[in-house]
């Protein structure tokens, strides 16, 4: 997996889950602009002068010409817009029945009469930052407050949607930042776990988000509305843009060379999790080896913060898609953990939310091979890949980021 080196040291993970305006693209550019013909459209409708017009630029997070970091427009969503905008017009003698389809239907208005070719701008080199980050080896994604059609839309207009695995905006989840839900929906969508995953944003609302869902790390920008020292105290490092991470960087290292397998031939997989806390820093290791005892593969690798049956599944995981890759088609599938074996056999329900899609990803990738044998085996007959697993432990407590 790649790394991203941070003051606190080096943080391994899959994803960076990119937060867009102030990030990817000019908050001010596109968000100036919409906010300029919203409250045009609602003040024209309502028949309001330009002191009524400069009052609701100010409730909608527009102090002095300059955006409130903390305020609706920074990390709010569009209903949370509209229902400032209706109290707005409510306050001044217009019933809610009427307030609220007339301040919906403006927004429509303003949104549609948008020149979006001006009015999306990308950060930096945009395009190449991303087209750097995903040939280094990162899975990346779009979690935003805006809708995710404007978000996919931008994305086709900045040519970086090739590289996003997963976009996500408000109205795709229950509960927008700094909740966790927009990277949990991201996470799921990507196939990796939020301790995998390090979000980059431009307020505090996404910062704390990273923080709410477990993410391995939160990054700062400046390039949007937050000045530095709004960020510095939750951010494992803050920077001027989304431009430096390639160089903060480092690549999946190169996989060793494929052994040859026999495609009639049955292989052994041996896999194990530990985490220490339960939950706490947690690894996974792996071992494919012929039914002989030759050994064709070794995984080591961390978890983040997990507990151990969370572990134990994703080094089957793990082990199952390495398999794969390999091209073996029959195979016996060890573990030491009777509760993973028995609930992959049947014998076992599987009750705990946090199992269940990984439950369901093992299967799925069960369902790839010609054959599969599951055994249980005692942990003396599974030692490596608990010694493996403990490797991944420790390189994930290295690997851990001190502070923010």
């Amino acid at each position: 997996m790649p790394q991203l080196m941070l003051p606190g040291g080096p943080v391994t993970g899959q994803a960076l889950i990119f937060d867009k305006d102030g990030v990817l693209v000019d908050f001010h550019a596109f968000w100036g602009e919409v906010s300029r013909l919203r409250v045009s459209e609602v003040c024209a409708r309502a028949e309001l002068g330009d002191e009524d017009a400069h009052a609701l630029i100010r409730e909608l997070g527009i102090v002095d010409g300059k955006v409130d970091p903390t305020g609706p427009l920074a990390v709010g969503t569009r209903r949370e817009e509209e229902a400032i905008a209706s109290a707005f017009l409510y306050r001044r003698g217009m019933s809610w029945i009427d307030a609220r389809p007339l301040v919906e239907e403006a927004f429509d208005a303003a949104e549609g009469a948008l020149d979006w070719t001006q009015a999306v701008k990308g950060l930096g080199e945009v395009r190449e930052t991303l087209r750097a980050l995903a040939e280094q080896g990162w899975k990346l994604a779009i979690a935003t407050s805006d809708l995710t059609r404007y978000a996919e839309r931008h994305a086709e207009m900045l040519g970086i949607a090739e590289f996003m695995g997963a976009i996500a905006g408000s109205d795709a989840v229950a509960r927008s930042k700094p909740h966790a839900d927009l990277v949990l929906a991201c996470c799921e969508t990507l196939g990796v776990a939020p301790s995998e995953s390090i979000v980059i944003g431009d307020t505090l609302a996404d910062l704390l988000m990273a923080r709410a869902a477990g993410c391995a790390a939160a990054v700062g920008v400046r390039s949007g509305v937050s000045l530095d020292d709004g960020l510095t105290e939750h951010a494992d490092i803050v920077l001027d843009g989304t431009w430096e991470l390639p160089a903060l960087s480092r690549p999946s290292p190169a996989a060793p060379a494929a052994p040859h397998v026999a495609a009639e031939q049955r292989y052994v997989l041996h896999t194990d999790g530990a985490s220490k806390g339960n939950p706490g820093p947690a690894g996974l290791g792996a071992v494919l080896s012929t039914e002989d005892g030759t050994v064709i593969r070794e995984i080591a690798e961390p978890l983040g913060n997990t507990t151990n049956n969370v572990a134990e599944y994703r080094a089957v995981i793990r082990g199952l898609q390495e398999a794969q890759h390999l091209g073996i088609r029959r195979l016996i599938l060890r573990s030491d953990s009777q509760l993973v074996i028995r609930q992959l056999q049947g014998s076992y329900a599987v009750r705990h939310a946090m199992l269940l899609p990984l439950y369901h990803q093992v299967r799925d990738l069960l369902g790839n091979f010609k054959e599969v044998r599951l055994e249980h085996v005692e942990r003396a007959q599974n030692a490596r890949a608990d010694a493996l697993a403990n490797e991944g432990v420790l390189s994930n407590q290295e690997a851990a980021p001190q502070g923010g």
